[in-house]
């Protein structure tokens, strides 16, 4: 008999843990799983990438409080053997209502960031700390993941696996620009605090003299002030903001190299996809995952955690060395496939009562 599996996410917005979402709707096996998807507001920029509309269950709720009601009469009406969720605030909401929820479903969370580093409220530390532990099981997707989680919630260790983000061996279309004078840098999410995009635009102050360019893609709340940054550094020759953009790829094969400046990272989708496209990346050594990504001197170079300075000395370093495409491509095809992790979610899947 097929396991129904309920996958939950606030909305289909353009982000890393969207992906993963879509990733278990549209490809988990069938034979095994029947899958929909639910989501709190239809919208985002990855509606149209759900393969099957009626896949999809959405709950219209107009508050938190209406949509933790609307989400415990519809597993009372429909009885799916497993809720996932992920987004970390979503997850909290319903780790808190758990106890009131039909019995026989398993609860899983996926965490998709660093939990002990987001903007948390005294109220937020104490409800993970007494309420945690009634997820069934937790997906974490790094080593240092996993231990925060331990080290923040009142979690059993005995419930938390560790599963990878995934990267598709897509077909990428050939460089769409062809200047050899100019290193082409790229940076590639959310305009928003935690990506540290301010870092970067002063890292490239170091850079100045050098023939390099950088495109932003992305948006945010923080775009207008992070373009007075750029403007007030005098900037404005080296950096360009291009928007939020459904193509990444085609834009990271365009490039020389793939920078991430975050704060603070789960286990971040995009440095997988500049692999998977043969690209070096620059990154700070945060606490994430970064550093089981990142090999030294092979696939790209990580920058002391929060120093511009040293984050543009690297990437100047970068620019000096040449680093095998073909290599990066093969370690991150082997480690990170995307059939290699839908296995592993299916076998934590069909380990569920």
């Amino acid at each position: 008999m097929k396991k129904k599996i309920y996958l939950l996410v606030p909305c289909l917005s353009g982000g890393g843990a969207e992906k993963i979402i879509l990733m278990l709707l549209n490809g988990l096996n069938r034979d095994m799983f029947d899958v929909k998807l639910i989501l709190q507001r239809e919208e985002g920029e990855f509606l149209n990438r759900i393969l099957n509309k009626k896949d999809l269950i959405v709950l219209n709720s107009t508050g938190k409080l209406d949509m933790l009601l609307k989400i415990r009469r519809l597993l009372k009406v429909n009885k799916p053997d497993i809720l996932l969720s992920t987004i970390s605030r979503l997850n909290l909401l319903l780790a808190t209502i758990i106890p009131i929820l039909p019995k026989k479903i398993t609860y899983i969370a996926r965490e998709a960031n660093i939990i002990s580093l987001l903007e948390n409220s005294k109220k937020d530390i104490i409800l993970r700390k007494l309420f945690f532990n009634n997820f069934d099981k937790v997906i974490a997707q790094s080593q240092d993941m996993k231990e925060d989680i331990l080290q923040n919630t009142n979690l059993d260790k005995n419930k938390i696996y560790i599963i990878n983000n995934p990267v598709e061996n897509f077909k990428v279309k050939k460089r769409v620009t062809e200047k050899k004078d100019v290193k082409k840098l790229i940076a590639i999410g959310r305009l928003e605090y935690q990506k540290g995009f301010d870092l970067l635009i002063k890292a490239m102050i170091q850079l100045k003299d050098k023939n390099v360019h950088l495109n932003i893609v992305g948006k945010g709340s923080e775009e207008e002030k992070l373009k007075q940054l750029v403007k007030k550094l005098n900037l404005e020759n080296k950096i360009s903001f291009l928007g939020f953009k459904d193509n990444i790829q085609e834009y990271l094969e365009d490039s020389d190299f793939f920078v991430l400046s975050s704060r603070f990272e789960g286990f971040p989708n995009v440095v997988l996809e500049a692999h998977m496209c043969g690209k070096p990346v620059v990154a700070f050594k945060c606490k994430g995952g970064l550093n089981e990504l990142i090999i030294e001197g092979i696939n790209g170079e990580l920058a002391l955690d929060g120093d511009p300075e040293d984050l543009g000395k690297k990437i100047k370093f970068s620019l000096n060395k040449n680093y095998d495409s073909e290599l990066i491509k093969k370690i991150t095809e082997e480690k990170y496939s995307k059939d290699k992790i839908l296995k592993e979610y299916q076998q934590v899947l069909l380990k569920c009562k």
